[in-house]
């Protein structure tokens, strides 16, 4: 028998146990929301930079959204810095104060060490034979040099003998324009001006195309001698002959009109005229004539020369080039190698930096969840050959050291490179840019949401982001609260994508301002709202839904009514008004002050006054009851309604049962103990 009691009495105790302390799991599925403070930590990826340099939310901000589409208030702070290898980011970890209060914290870090000394833009070095193709590839351009430099010698030797044609043409032109000049001397002060002016034409034209000429000769002498040294200088010699020439060769044509004009002269003469002097003038056109033609030739065979030397410069300077690119190649292919023989050392410091940073966040924070994320392909569009030979098996081995280091210290990772695969188009737009799109940064959001989403469940509510504030309160409000206003019928729905950091302060309308509502009365409450956004939002101007709940039968006209400061006056909104709960609805994009009125018969609530009653008259007057709630203007108390709906039914029930279990529970634990305390002791026989 004192088994069965003892085995009661056990029994008792558990259940008591159970029941005290049933409010503790009735109240972590009372449906309150739950707030989780995120942090990121880590490289370029963790702060959010797109594609094409420019800053977006990136996975952190996804995740903060997915975390509040679960029903948490999320307080999301991101350490990430473009730049920063797994080093910084452990060095960093001092600076921040939060740490002690995270729930999650996302870690983006070992990129930048493995990239740091690794030219990717010429990861290309690496392939067998790729620097030797570049050092054949030199060698032939400066072979192509030699031979376009050969070929331009020969084509200033084949100037040569043009120039020096014209040198003797000009010489024997000059031979006789000396007779016909040794000739007409004598008659020179006779013969008319316009004759002397032909003459002394063609004695300077003679003379300066001799200059030009021989000036011509030595600038293409001077050519051929540095054509192998400095073919650019040989060039300008060769442009400098040209022009000599040209001047020349229009010389010449403008001897020959000229001799053609003494000829004509001579023949329509009333004078006799010699004729040795005819012979030597028509000489002199003749040889002009010779002479123009042969300065074209040369003129004309400098230019070829020009041409092929422009030639020669152009195959040198590619040559030049090539040859460059080839010592550079060389140079960068040595550092390439050095580096990537440098790899596996630095992927085991990124390891080790890895699980301190772990170490340090769990010394300060056992309890926060830490998830890692592990690299994807970053640089698909760089040929097969160096992907299969390099970069595909380096970070194989970074992600695999994440893995192992993560886990290894209570960690989670994160693998991504599959998230990637066969959507790089989308993921990676910019081929030169590792950096993802938009879409990529939500892909990468839900691959870290798949193991978040197991710790941080979707929050079950009848009532999801309800709070309740009091008036003069100034409170923090998030996106999607719908607040209740204690002692009021007003309900306040706030925006999906109101600003993190808004606080909502909700006062009785001042008596100033509720005197200037002429003509109405107020059946409901009065409030100014003041909303302060955050800074960078000053100007937001969501949309808000306004519900306040009215007191007064259908025979007033009733409205939601706004002051407008601008007008000095109340002005109605025109809200929603549902009969049978006796609610108005509006929907608000800026707040000041808004009450619940009805428009009144001036004339009927102000009647005229009657005469004054007897003395006699004891009676006393019937006083009604005023009711001077907070933000309600005076009006007959009358039984409370309950408190309803958009929809016209009764608002849930908020409260639990908690306390009556946790009351009934105590009473059992020490029913229990006292129980035991004060049970029979056994009788000795």
């Amino acid at each position: 028998m004192q088994k069965v009691i003892k085995q009661s009495r056990a029994l008792l105790l558990i259940l008591a146990f159970l029941l005290a302390f049933a409010p503790m799991s009735a109240l972590a599925g009372s449906g309150k929301k739950k707030t989780v403070n995120y942090i990121s930590l880590g490289d370029s990826l963790a702060a959010g930079m797109l594609y094409d340099g420019s800053d977006s939310p990136g996975f952190a901000g996804d995740i903060k959204n997915d975390l509040k589409s679960n029903g948490y208030k999320v307080n999301l702070r991101n350490y990430g810095v473009p730049g920063y290898n797994s080093q910084q980011v452990l060095a960093g970890l001092s600076d921040i104060k939060k740490l002690p209060d995270a729930d999650i914290i996302t870690i983006s870090a070992g990129a930048n060490d493995v990239l740091s000394g690794l030219d990717v833009a010429n990861l290309d070095l690496l392939i067998p034979g790729k620097v030797d193709e570049l050092i054949k590839f030199a060698n032939d351009t400066e072979g192509a040099a030699n031979l376009a430099t050969e070929s331009a010698k020969v084509a200033i030797d084949g100037a040569v003998e043009p120039v020096n044609t014209i040198k003797d043409a000009v010489l024997e032109g000059k031979d006789v324009v000396d007779v016909v000049k040794n000739a007409v001397e004598q008659y020179m002060e006779i013969l008319p001006s316009e004759v002397q002016e032909v003459l002394a034409a063609i004695y300077g034209e003679i003379e300066i195309s001799e200059d030009r000429i021989l000036e011509a000769s030595d600038e293409l002498i001077n050519a051929k001698a540095i054509i192998f040294t400095n073919p650019v200088e040989a060039a300008t010699s060769l442009e400098t002959s040209t022009n000599k020439l040209v001047t020349a060769e229009g010389k010449l044509d403008s001897l020959e009109t000229n001799a053609g004009i003494l000829e004509v002269f001579i023949e329509e003469s009333p004078y006799p005229i010699f004729e040795d002097i005819k012979d030597a003038v028509l000489n002199v056109k003749e040889k002009a004539n010779q002479a123009a033609s042969d300065a074209t030739n040369a003129k004309n065979a400098v230019r070829n020369a020009k041409g092929a030397v422009n030639l020669a410069i152009d195959a040198q300077i590619a040559a030049q080039i090539a040859v460059g690119k080839a010592e550079t190649a060389k140079t960068k292919a040595a550092d390439l190698t050095k580096a990537v023989a440098e790899m596996p050392m630095k992927i085991g410091e990124i390891g080790t930096n890895i699980a301190q940073i772990i170490g340090e966040i769990k010394a300060v924070n056992p309890n926060t969840e830490i998830y890692v994320m592990g690299y994807y392909n970053a640089m698909p569009y760089l040929s097969q050959e160096v992907q299969q030979g390099l970069t595909l098996g380096l970070l194989d081995k970074l992600n695999n050291a994440l893995k192992l280091y993560a886990e290894g210290s209570g960690a989670t990772f994160i693998p991504t490179f599959h998230l990637f695969e066969g959507q790089y188009e989308t993921y990676l737009p910019n081929p030169k840019n590792i950096h993802p799109s938009e879409a990529g940064y939500r892909a990468l959001a839900s691959g870290f949401m798949g193991e978040i989403s197991q710790t941080f469940p979707k929050v079950e509510s009848e009532e999801p982001g309800e709070v309740k504030i009091d008036l003069n309160e100034k409170v923090s409000v998030g996106a999607g609260d719908s607040i209740l206003i204690n002692d009021t019928d007003v309900r306040l729905l706030l925006p999906t994508d109101l600003p993190e950091g808004t606080t909502l302060t909700v006062t009785p309308t001042s008596d100033d301002t509720l005197a200037k509502a002429k003509g109405l009365k107020d059946v409901g409450d009065v409030l100014n709202f003041t909303f302060e956004f955050p800074e960078g939002s000053e100007k937001y101007d969501g949309k808000f839904t306004l519900v306040m709940g009215y007191d007064a039968d259908e025979s007033f006209d009733v409205d939601i009514y706004n002051f407008a400061e601008e007008k000095d006056a109340w002005v109605a909104k025109v809200g929603k008004v549902n009969k049978e709960s006796k609610e108005i609805s509006l929907e608000v994009s800026h707040f000041s002050n808004y009450g619940v009125f009805a428009k009144i018969d001036v004339e009927k609530e102000n009647p005229p006054a009657t005469e004054k009653p007897d003395d006699d008259d004891k009676t006393p007057p019937v006083v009604k009851e005023q009711n001077k709630a907070p933000g309600k203007g005076n009006k007959t108390t009358e039984k409370p309604k309950p408190k309803s709906s958009t929809d016209g039914k009764k608002l849930p029930k908020t409260a639990t049962n908690n306390f009556s279990l946790l009351l009934i529970g105590t009473i059992l634990l020490v029913t229990g103990i006292t129980t035991l305390a004060i049970r029979p002791k056994k009788v000795l026989s």
